[in-house]
């Protein structure tokens, strides 16, 4: 009897785990066994919320043969300053991923140049030959750098994406004029809604999945991944490094922080899309983390999104959450008349 079961795995690398910290916290440093299969870089791979030492780098790294539970997938990662991911990197590790975050793989690439172009690749630890796309990611300026070196920095401002309304084509576009140096998305990356109760999108292919209103973290995770499978959007990511906020269709119309305009806590709110208001909202909010390349400000405050990056004496970039932390107060529709006569 094989000892190591059906499943393809081998003995762990003595390197270690050094991936940015999970969601749930799972740890995969001891792993006794990595899975040995192929894997495939299903989304590319995306960089973001760069400081002036360190680029958060992100890939997906799906077994293409069943994996145990409790066998995590095993990728190297290296980050170069040459375009074609050649000669000695600049930094370089492993990093573990399973099921338990859909196989997504985050890295704090650290020891980094402030203001400076880096280019990342990551490959199956069971086999160096399966290899992701080569990404591109650009530092942040130090806090003390005067203006005249931070120089222009160019900016693409994103927001309200939904897939059936059309194509990504305003994603496509910074990436063949190369016209921007980061990106800034400011929420709603994604729309919460079946097909056909906020655009249509039957008529271009662009039905989102599952065609149904999303409630649960496998919903929110192939969502996510339906809009991250996008050429353009893709492209985007892997091109530039992003900044990114959430806003209320990242979990649902009109969020707040006890309910959406069609869910909450009560009996009657969980009664409508067969989940709470709370388990809706953990599940995005997950998703989101895992699928996002940006910091978990806190591990133990996984809605604690917001901080600042200050651009030299230029500019601070201050990242907001005024939706699912603490908004206490929202247009739920049934209440319209009375946030007016609030002002708000």
């Amino acid at each position: 009897m094989d000892p190591l079961g059906p499943f393809p795995q081998e003995a762990a690398p003595s390197t270690g785990d050094e991936g940015y910290v999970k969601y749930a916290g799972a740890d995969w440093s001891n792993a006794e066994y990595i899975y040995s299969g192929s894997v495939n870089f299903t989304h590319s791979v995306a960089s973001g919320d760069p400081d002036d030492k360190s680029l958060l780098i992100w890939t997906r790294a799906e077994p293409t043969q069943i994996a145990a539970v409790d066998v995590p997938v095993c990728v190297s990662y290296a980050v170069y300053t040459t375009a074609d991911a050649s000669g000695t990197p600049v930094t370089s590790g492993t990093a573990y991923t399973s099921y338990d975050v859909d196989f997504t793989v985050k890295v704090e690439a650290t020891g980094l140049n402030a203001l400076s172009l880096y280019y990342y690749q990551f490959a199956n630890c069971a086999n160096s030959t399966e290899k992701s796309p080569i990404g591109r990611g650009r530092t942040a300026p130090g806090a003390d750098t005067p203006v005249d070196q931070v120089g222009t920095q160019r900016f693409a401002v994103y927001s309200c994406s939904n897939l059936p309304f059309g194509f990504f084509n305003a994603y496509g576009g910074p990436v063949r004029k190369e016209s921007v140096d980061y990106v800034i998305h400011l929420g709603d990356y994604i729309y919460e809604y079946k097909n056909g109760d906020y655009g249509n999108g039957a008529s271009i292919g662009r039905v989102p999945l599952p065609d149904k209103e999303i409630a649960t973290v496998s919903d929110y995770r192939t969502r996510i991944a339906q809009y991250r499978a996008d050429p353009d959007l893709q492209e985007n990511h892997r091109i530039f490094s992003w900044y990114t906020i959430w806003d209320d269709h990242d979990v649902a119309d009109q969020a707040w922080k006890a309910g959406t305009a069609n869910t909450n806590d009560t009996a009657f709110g969980c009664s409508i899309l067969g989940v709470c208001f709370s388990d809706r909202k953990a599940s995005a909010v997950r998703a989101w983390h895992e699928w996002q390349p940006m910091r978990q400000i806190a591990a133990d405050d996984k809605l604690r999104i917001w901080h600042n990056i200050e651009f030299g004496k230029l500019f601070d970039l201050s990242l907001l959450d005024t939706r699912n932390y603490d908004r206490d107060i929202t247009d739920l529709y049934c209440d319209t008349d009375y946030i007016g006569m609030l002002g708000l």
